[in-house]
């Protein structure tokens, strides 16, 4: 994600692709150009902004772990975009200091409003 959001070019290694299919997918619908080995990952946006995506949360474990990665991503993005959190009820404490520094988000009971800011 901060790969992506940084418009970079990165490569990780000793990882587990495996267990990254949501974030990987939802990266590759975001324009990311993403290559796979037995245990490393490598993305490039080849310097392009992300466009935006909605992100509605699942029960699922694989979405809950990463879901704060995913919000920080996406206020960097181009557009508006919104994320609905279903499993933690204070997920969002962190809009207000994400305002602070650039971000432009509103919340809206448990969904987030995103609008994407150039950097």
């Amino acid at each position: 994600m901060r790969g992506a959001a940084t418009r970079g070019h990165i490569k990780v290694k000793d990882t587990r692709p495996d267990i990254l299919e949501s974030v990987l997918s939802k990266l590759e619908q975001a324009g990311a150009e993403i290559k796979l080995g037995d245990s490393w990952i490598e993305l490039n946006m080849c310097g392009k902004r992300p466009p935006q995506f909605h992100y509605h949360r699942s029960i699922s474990c694989i979405s809950n772990r990463y879901a704060s990665t995913i919000h920080r991503f996406k206020f960097v993005a181009d557009g508006t975009g919104s994320i609905t959190e279903t499993v933690f009820e204070n997920r969002f404490m962190h809009v207000h200091e994400m305002n602070r520094m650039g971000a432009s988000i509103r919340v809206e009971g448990n969904t987030v409003i995103v609008e994407g800011v150039n950097h």
